[in-house]
């Protein structure tokens, strides 16, 4: 760039400069003359009121805490100086703004076609705005995003994306799920913007939402991340207009990105919008996409359960002479088995830590009948496995199956009961034995099975004494 000539930009003065920073970061007159600008403020109320000559050094200070407000970087204070200054939307350093201003504020630069010829940066709105307004009638309006939620964040684009689609004019969207853009729009998020942003499958859910409710919205899921953010207008005489900036890793959008304004009779125009064309081509409709999604995980109320099975020994029918494990479900299906509990008295305590031979973690899957349990122990390299049937909704037991290694290393497999914890002192033992160590009779004791008498027996009252254990 031209050390000697720069572009006029009448808007840019040091009092619309010292009333956008006041107003932009809350910040008063006489705190910025003092503690930034370190002059008196009356000089600064002079120089805002063009009764002082220019002052480079305060033009400096001004532009440094410019800066440092806008977040402290280049990339920062440009994005922040485009913002302000629309015009400035061609020049992509700091130097070149900083030199730019400069000049507009000490009276160096002057008009000239070549340097003021550089297109405006317009946001969405200003384009769609100008497309509206031209003498052509739009046909169709195209647009490309991770997920567009900004379109949700701001009132005027929402009635501007409202009034488009009441005016009969096809919008036609494509957006990405969580699943596709999660990590990649997690590289180009802006921090100072987080409690803002919206899920991304929220998002798309706010989107069909429009596309129900206004008949001329078009939403389409694409499973191919979409690193180019676009916006195409189409009119009746057949000519097109659109504006294009990229998504970079390590960088948010918003900040001075590449950017494009085409039409089409411009070359590149075709290359970009076959993109366009090819992600609509290759997406589906938000009903498509949804149902194909997983169903979502029901998750199990946090309990402890005493969990009882037939040992390699002989079960006796007391209580005192079973071998005892807790089973503990926590926080988002999360699960801790410790194998031969020293005392039962303390699973009826949540606040008390509990002795164990054996101790394996890991997590249970609920599909509403049944509960599939996956637990390993590092340090006896041992997989257990637990089938429970679930009498929906009644968490306080379940009955099932369980797998694993009997003490010399073999496979096995046997009948297995979790009690809940304040189920545990009610229970007839005498009475679950029999069931737990029962011989199967529809299968003659060929399968390792649940039958139905036994699911049955198992959550009715007479797996209870009536009254205390000692009955």
């Amino acid at each position: 760039m031209s050390t000697q000539k720069y572009p006029l930009i009448e808007k840019i003065s040091f009092k619309d400069l010292f009333q956008k920073c006041k107003s932009e970061y809350s910040l008063a007159r006489y705190k910025i003359a003092k503690e930034h600008l370190f002059v008196s403020d009356k000089t600064l109320q002079r120089l805002s009121d063009g009764e002082k000559e220019f002052d480079k050094d305060i033009c400096k200070g001004m532009l440094d805490l410019i800066k440092r407000k806008s977040g402290g970087t280049s990339a920062l204070f440009v994005s922040k100086m485009i913002e302000w200054y629309p015009e400035l939307s061609g020049y992509a350093t700091e130097s070149e703004i900083r030199e730019i201003i400069t000049a507009n504020l000490n009276g160096t630069a002057s008009y000239d076609e070549s340097l003021n010829s550089v297109t405006p940066r317009l946001s969405s709105i200003q384009f769609l705005q100008s497309c509206l307004d031209d003498e052509f009638k739009v046909k169709c309006v195209k647009m490309a995003y991770q997920t567009g939620w900004l379109w949700f964040d701001d009132r005027k684009r929402t009635n501007l994306l409202i009034h488009i689609s009441k005016s009969g004019i096809p919008i036609q969207v494509i957006a990405n799920p969580e699943s596709v853009i999660k990590d990649i729009a997690y590289t180009m998020s802006d921090p100072a913007m987080l409690l803002r942003y919206m899920g991304f499958n929220e998002t798309l859910a706010t989107w069909h939402k429009y596309e129900c409710a206004y008949k001329n919205i078009h939403l389409r899921i694409s499973r191919y991340p979409i690193l180019r953010k676009s916006l195409i207008v189409e009119f009746e005489d057949g000519s097109s207009k659109a504006i294009f900036g990229d998504y970079a890793y390590g960088s948010p959008v918003k900040y001075a990105p590449p950017y494009l304004q085409l039409a089409n009779s411009d070359t590149s125009f075709e290359y970009y919008y076959n993109e366009f064309q090819y992600l609509w081509d290759k997406s589906v409709s938000y009903s498509k996409w949804y149902k194909s999604l997983p169903k979502p995980e029901e998750i199990i109320p946090p309990n402890d359960y005493l969990l009882l099975y037939p040992s390699h020994e002989i079960a006796a029918e007391t209580h005192r002479e079973w071998i005892y494990s807790a089973l503990s479900i926590g926080e988002n299906n999360e699960v801790k088995l410790r194998v031969n509990i020293s005392n039962l008295e303390k699973i009826s305590d949540p606040k008390t830590s509990i002795p164990c031979e054996y101790e394996y973690t890991g997590r249970l899957k609920s599909t509403g009948k049944h509960l599939f349990i996956s637990l390993y122990d590092d340090a006896q390299q041992e997989n257990i496995t637990l089938t429970l049937f679930h009498r929906y909704p009644d968490n306080s037991r379940f009955f099932g199956i369980m797998t694993g290694l009997s003490p010399l290393g073999q496979p096995a497999a046997f009948k297995c009961a979790c009690i809940g914890r304040s189920a545990v002192s009610r229970i007839n033992f005498q009475a679950l034995k029999k069931l737990l160590c029962s011989q199967n009779k529809d299968w003659n004791n060929t399968l390792m099975i649940l039958e139905q008498r036994d699911i049955n027996l198992f959550y009715s009252e007479r797996i209870f004494y009536n009254g205390s254990r000692e009955n």
